[in-house]
């Protein structure tokens, strides 16, 4: 019934986790900084931005067209840097804070952009419970499917790949790499080393809090489906109820309980153990604790991290785990969780807990 239900939630996880890895604290100082309140004000224009004809179609077009003119934005206004600056050493210096006023509006712009992102998500919600009949189950997964895929996949994949990599790319490139490093070369270490060293703490800071923006609006959007999901599955379409709007508890906290519930279902047999290793697929419990192991290692990384008075010295390290978290991600993204047997949806469950477990300490 729900495809890749099982690679959500880990994905969900992992991109919590791995929003640690580059560095922290952005975030907070740029909502408190009012520094760049010129370009915040421009902002409004696409916070305000009404939805199309309110059908699921509709708003997530508006909601795709929100990412797409906010990239956009974001790479005007980098350009405007670029051309500020000029280029040269001596323009970085009179011109820096310029960079760092983008630095801060970047990191507004994905907060905003996932705050308005997960009230038109409730928007959808709703409008799906008016659209569909709510005994089509099938098309009920199917608008639920097409959220996820068009805005925690596509939209926000499209995020991330445009401003968290190329945009700060080429910060990093045209900065901190490019004409800052050429003037070390020229000017000599010690008349640079503390720009230089600036710049890099300014950047790291910053993508560190963006990522961490794209990372908490996936959680909420992954969490806002499952918990719809679950509503769904119970037979319960107030969304504001489901989602806890109206100051009620929501329905469902995870899709692992949709899976017990599916258990419990299909009434196993009296005594059996569903979650021992004897019992697992061996080909989904191989899946799982490749999964799991994965994160012992992350996790043993992430205090080296924690540890070192060089972090960017562990950007390579940090590159090489994105790498392995994307062929983990595309290696479950296969699983089909209306396939799995009672055994296999409770270990699923049972190994996510322990992920939950050990992560949670790092964040």
């Amino acid at each position: 019934m729900m495809k890749k239900a099982a690679v959500v939630l880990c994905a969900c996880l992992a991109m919590a986790g791995l929003s640690a890895c580059v560095g922290g604290g952005a975030a907070d100082q740029a909502n408190t900084d009012g520094g760049n309140s010129g370009m915040a004000a421009e902002s409004k224009k696409q916070e305000e931005k009404p939805l199309d004809d309110g059908s699921p179609e509709g708003i997530i077009a508006s909601i795709q067209a929100d990412f797409e003119s906010t990239i956009s934005d974001l790479n005007t206004k980098l350009e405007d840097v670029h051309n500020t600056i000029g280029g040269t050493y001596e323009g970085y210096l009179e011109n820096q804070k310029v960079l760092e006023d983008w630095y801060a509006y970047a990191e507004e712009q994905v907060v905003s952009l996932g705050d308005r992102t997960r009230e038109n998500g409730v928007e959808y919600f709703k409008s799906v419970v008016n659209t569909i009949d709510h005994e089509d189950g099938r098309a009920l997964d199917r608008a639920l499917d097409d959220y996820y895929d068009a805005v925690y996949e596509d939209a926000y994949d499209g995020l991330y790949d445009a401003i968290y990599e190329d945009a700060f790319d080429s910060a990093y490139d045209t900065y901190y790499d490019g004409i800052i490093l050429d003037a070390q070369d020229s000017l000599g270490y010690s008349e640079v080393s503390d720009v230089r060293s600036d710049a890099y703490k300014a950047y790291d800071r910053a993508r560190s809090g963006v990522y961490k923006g794209i990372d908490r609006a996936r959680s909420d959007i992954y969490q806002d489906r499952s918990d719809v999901m679950s509503g769904f599955y119970n037979k319960e379409f107030d969304i504001d109820k489901i989602l806890g709007l109206n100051g009620s508890s929501s329905q469902a906290s995870s899709s692992s309980e949709v899976a017990e519930a599916a258990a419990e279902s299909k009434e196993p047999a009296a005594g059996a153990d569903l979650s021992s290793a004897s019992a697992v697929t061996p080909e989904f419990k191989n899946a799982m604790d490749s999964y799991e192991a994965f994160f012992d290692e992350y996790v043993s990384f992430m205090e080296k991290y924690k540890g070192s008075d060089d972090p960017a010295a562990l950007m390579a390290d940090y590159s090489t785990y994105m790498q392995k978290y994307t062929e983990t991600m595309s290696a479950l993204g296969e699983i089909d969780e209306s396939t799995l047997s009672e055994a296999d949806a409770l270990y699923y469950a049972e190994v996510s807990g322990r992920i939950a477990t050990k992560t949670a300490g790092l964040f």
